[in-house]
Formats: structure tokens, C-alpha cells, sequence
């Protein structure tokens, strides 16, 4: 039933704040619990977390189309940073071979990476992906940030949780925004705790940038947010449906965001140059960050990246229609998995 404030809002406005009351009353379920639960794949197992508290999160995690090893661990947990309370997912596989943070874009969650997240379990790899404040089950004004800075300090937080299940240095792979989290993460800290680094479509400018960088400008002073428009960014059209049926998704853009993002790209244009080894994976059909710019941006300050294109794809290379997508995963294994994977030149 709808509340009066909710029935005099827009449409985007107020699946906006249905999101937000989803994601507030499963974390108040995470609380009731101590702040962490746990299961075991598959979910029906008599080892899993049964309590009654727990069922809604339960059903969330359901909710997506994961299929993980038998006897696989899943487990939320929440942690308190300067954005609000983070909430961070972990996947561990019987017998984990080693350890990857994933980190998933602007309005996305950990969630919409399943097929990805299952396929690196399959594979042996542990994962661990926070959700952004704003976004998914985190605590935040939704899919806002005062600062990408605040980007970089929740994966410092995330990181320190969990050094201690780090046998040896985890890999990252990181999806558009959570790209620029590791970029900022890198610029603002001496710090380097990752073996392999894949920044997957990395967002710096969006496509249209000094459009949008007027449109900005010029509406910030009548309006707070616009609505979202939902971008054919991948090939796959399930993909696409669940992103659009997704009850937590945001359908309004905050312009606090856009300004946020602005003043980071001055900044990263500043940032020294960087001999740190990376990869990058980039559809030539995306149609949501200026590709071509970021590429340029990335190889200036980072000389030894190693850039492939894949052609014909679009900005979720990890939500890919098959067979672009088993040809994606196949790619990241050598990544981490080889000590000097081969890839082509840029």
C-alpha cells in the first residue's frame, strides 16, 4: 500500500524509494542476525543458515541465477564506513585456489555479476564483492556519492576486513565504476594489495561528456535527479530483463553523482604515471563511457596495460550474450591464472 508522500511522487521517484526500502529491511534482517549469515550450495543443504530472520536474504540471494559448486560457502556481512553501512558478499568454494574482489558498476550490484561470480567458483576462485553506497544492499542516498573518493576509502575498508582470509594477494576485477573506485584506490593510496588487476569497460568519461557536462550545469539549479534511461549495454536480452525487473535497481539518476564524477576526471588528469601491470577488457560497441578517451587516459598513465578490444561487444562485457561471454571468462582464467598471459597488442 502506498504511503501519501509515495503516491504524490514521480514513477522513477518512487521505485527509487521502494528500492530503498527493500534494501533497509534486508539489512534490518542482517542485523537481527548479528550482522552476518551464512549457507551452503546448495541452498536446500541441512548445513545452510535456516533461521527464520534469514529467509528473506535467503530468497534474495536465490533470486539470482547462480549455479555454484556443491558445498560451496555464502555468506553477507555488513560493515560501517563513512558512506553508511556496506554491505559485502563472499563466495567460497570448497577448496579455494585464491581469492578475487569484484567490484560491480553504477546502478548494477554484486548480484548482477552472477554468471560471472559462478563461473570463477567453478573454477576454484573465492570471490568477495561490497555492494557501492547507493546501491544494492548498502545503506546510501540511491546510486548518489559525495565523492569518488568515497569510492576508494569503502574498498580500503572492504580490504582490511579481509586481509585475514587472504592466504596470498588477491586478483581484482572491476566493472565500469568500480574500475574508477580501483583507480582512485590507487591515486590516493601507496598501497598496492592485488596480484592481477582487470578493469573491465572502465568508466571515466560517459559517452557524450561535455554534453552531458552542459545539461548538468545548466539543470542543477531546478532539479536534484533525472530519470533513468536503461541502455541496451549488453547483447543478452535476459540479462537486460532482470536488470529492468530488478527490484533494487535505481530509476533515477542523481545529478550529485554526475558533479561527483566531474570533479574526479580533473583530478585523475593529474595523476603520475604508474608502472604498475594491468589488463583492460573493452567492448568497441559500448555505448555507455567514452571508450576511446578512457583508453588513451589509462595507457598515458599506465604504459605497461595491456588493452583488448572485443569486437562487436558492448559496456557488460561480464552479462555478454553467449558465446562473447564464455569467450570473456575463458580470457580472465589466463588472466589470472597464467604469469605473463598473452594478449593482443594495442
Amino acid at each position: 500500500m502506498l504511503t501519501l508522500e509515495q503516491a504524490q511522487m514521480s514513477e522513477p521517484s518512487r521505485r527509487n524509494a521502494k528500492a530503498t526500502q527493500r534494501a533497509t529491511w534486508l539489512r534490518h534482517c542482517l542485523h537481527k542476525v548479528g550482522g552476518s549469515a551464512s549457507w551452503t550450495w546448495p541452498m536446500c543443504s541441512k548445513t545452510a543458515d535456516s533461521r527464520a530472520e534469514t529467509e528473506p536474504l535467503l530468497q534474495h540471494l536465490c533470486d539470482a541465477p547462480l549455479e555454484l559448486p556443491d558445498g560451496a560457502e555464502i555468506s553477507l556481512s555488513s560493515i560501517q564506513t563513512d558512506s553508511g553501512e556496506i554491505i559485502v558478499y563472499r563466495w567460497v568454494p570448497p577448496q579455494a585456489r585464491g581469492w578475487i574482489v569484484l567490484l560491480h558498476g553504477y546502478l548494477l550490484h554484486s548480484l548482477c555479476q552472477a554468471s560471472c561470480i559462478a563461473f570463477l567458483l567453478q573454477q576454484g576462485y573465492a570471490v568477495i564483492a561490497p555492494d557501492w553506497p547507493g546501491h544494492g544492499l548498502s545503506e546510501g542516498n540511491r546510486a548518489s556519492i559525495d565523492s569518488f573518493q568515497d569510492y576508494a576509502d569503502v574498498l580500503d575498508s572492504v580490504m582490511q576486513m579481509h586481509a585475514c582470509h587472504f592466504p596470498s594477494p588477491p586478483h581484482l576485477i572491476a566493472h565500469s565504476t568500480g574500475a574508477s573506485a580501483w583507480l582512485e584506490y590507487q591515486r590516493t593510496r601507496c598501497a598496492d594489495p592485488f596480484a592481477r588487476i582487470v578493469l573491465v569497460a572502465p568508466l571515466l568519461r560517459n559517452q557524450l561528456w561535455h554534453l552531458s557536462c552542459l545539461g548538468i550545469r545548466l539543470a542543477s539549479p531546478w532539479l536534484s535527479s533525472v530519470p533513468r534511461c536503461f541502455r541496451k549495454s549488453s547483447s543478452d536480452p535476459d540479462f537486460l530483463n532482470r536488470m529492468h525487473a530488478d527490484p533494487l535497481a535505481p530509476w533515477s539518476l542523481p545529478l550529485q553523482w554526475s558533479r561527483a564524477q566531474m570533479q574526479w576526471v580533473a583530478q585523475f588528469a593529474d595523476a603520475p604515471i604508474n608502472e604498475r601491470s594491468l589488463w583492460v577488457l573493452q567492448g568497441d560497441r559500448d555505448n555507455v563511457v567514452d571508450w576511446r578517451f578512457g583508453l588513451r587516459r589509462i595507457t598515458a598513465q599506465f604504459p605497461q596495460a595491456h588493452i583488448q578490444l572485443w569486437p562487436g561487444q558492448k559496456h557488460d562485457l561480464l552479462n555478454e550474450a553467449r558465446p562473447a561471454r564464455d569467450e570473456i571468462f575463458r580470457q580472465l582464467l589466463k588472466i589470472l591464472a597464467d604469469p605473463e598471459p598473452a594478449v593482443p597488442t594495442r
